[in-house]
């Protein structure tokens, strides 16, 4: 946000801050001249030359502006900015230049395959005419896997009736759990309040759902690394044992969906169109208030019991620096202290350390001077260690 709002600012690049991917149609008669304009891209804006602009509806529509078009450079030519500000840029004015390009035509394959009496099928696709691709064609592997393209698996020419030998291949894999937040899956994930939606154009209207505005989604995130409730690891975001034990202290699901903060953030947008009424979002809050007011005051003070994993006759109880068991006093003297190696143990880190040998989240602690994530354990001999 800090790169894009330096080039706002030298007059590089429109109003950045929007949640929109359309242009108005006023824009329209501009586009020519911007494109005169770019002289370091004149490899590609040459190809336009002479050729009337094509006005697609995936492209200009008023319907689809909100209080600002999406992102285009000026065509005021950068001078003496820095390689970020430049990839930044580079990624803004291909992008502009490569919507009025033609359509890239692919030749859609499926392919039935025999083995015996055991069917196979295989999809994919063959490139016939590059449109729009050539504007990234010189762009680096790395960098080419985060352009507007979907990948997909690229076919060779079949002739129907073809045979040929096959070697099977069996590969063993292990499904993986999903991957850490980065800041820009984070920020993507705000736009659809948690839920994963790969397609583009299903984002685009989901967004009216989402956490926050395009201006406030960053800072949110900064607001929560300040409060130490999640921390940067390299390119990951984790969640702090702080972060994880508000979390655990909140039993109400609602209060933690960002799907509610969604609909909320959707509701209050509609209020500032005059399509939904005031009186009747302040009417809803406060009966969700109260509901959940009612359900803290009549929810049973004490939770669940968990046995005591030495004698089993007793349960634990929550002592002044420990948990204990319930039978201390005829003799059984198991605790379970609430920190162990500067890490202060949450009621649902007690039941998981007994009722499955092991917390439930996992914690920072150093390995020969480097940062491990691990899980704390109760041993065979009901000791606590890494």
């Amino acid at each position: 946000m800090n790169l894009i709002q330096n080039l706002y600012e030298q007059k590089l690049t429109t109003y950045p801050r929007v949640d929109t991917t359309y242009l108005s149609e006023d824009i329209y008669p501009k586009v020519p001249g911007i494109l005169e304009k770019l002289q370091f891209y004149k490899r590609f804006t040459d190809k336009l030359k002479g050729k009337k602009i094509r006005k697609s509806k995936k492209v200009f529509d008023d319907k689809k502006v909100t209080d600002h078009h999406a992102i285009i450079p000026t065509g005021v030519t950068p001078s003496g900015i820095s390689a970020q500000h430049q990839k930044v840029y580079d990624m803004i004015t291909k992008r502009f230049i490569s919507v009025f390009y033609p359509d890239c035509k692919v030749s859609n394959s499926t392919v039935l395959g025999f083995v015996k009496e055991v069917k196979f099928k295989a999809t994919g696709k063959q490139i016939l005419e590059m449109g729009w691709r050539e504007v990234y064609a010189d762009t680096s592997p790395k960098e080419q896997a985060k352009e507007p393209q979907k990948e997909e698996q690229v076919m060779p020419v079949f002739v129907k009736g073809e045979k040929g030998p096959h070697t099977p291949d069996f590969q063993e894999k292990h499904t993986k759990p999903p991957s850490y937040y980065s800041e820009a899956t984070l920020l993507r994930a705000m736009e659809s309040a948690g839920k994963q939606v790969d397609d583009d154009e299903l984002r685009d209207i989901m967004k009216e759902n989402g956490i926050g505005r395009p201006s406030t989604r960053a800072n949110i995130i900064e607001t929560l690394f300040k409060r130490n409730y999640i921390a940067r690891q390299k390119k990951r975001i984790i969640a702090t044992q702080t972060g994880q034990h508000l979390i655990s202290l909140i039993e109400n699901d609602i209060l933690k969906s960002a799907e509610l903060t969604g609909q909320w953030e959707k509701k209050i947008r509609d209020i500032e169109r005059g399509e939904y009424a005031v009186e009747k979002f302040k009417a809803e809050l406060f009966d969700m208030v109260n509901e959940l007011v009612h359900q803290v005051k009549h929810q049973k003070a004490e939770p669940k019991k968990i046995g005591c994993p030495k004698c089993s006759k007793g349960h634990m109880i929550r002592g002044r620096s420990a948990w204990g068991c319930s039978e201390w006093e005829s003799g059984c003297k198991f605790t379970l202290p609430f920190k162990f190696k500067e890490i202060t143990f949450s009621d649902k880190d007690m039941k998981s350390l007994i009722e499955e040998g092991e917390s439930h989240y996992r914690f920072k602690r150093m390995v020969k001077k480097k940062e491990e994530l691990s899980k704390v354990t109760l041993n065979k001999k009901l000791k606590l260690e890494w």
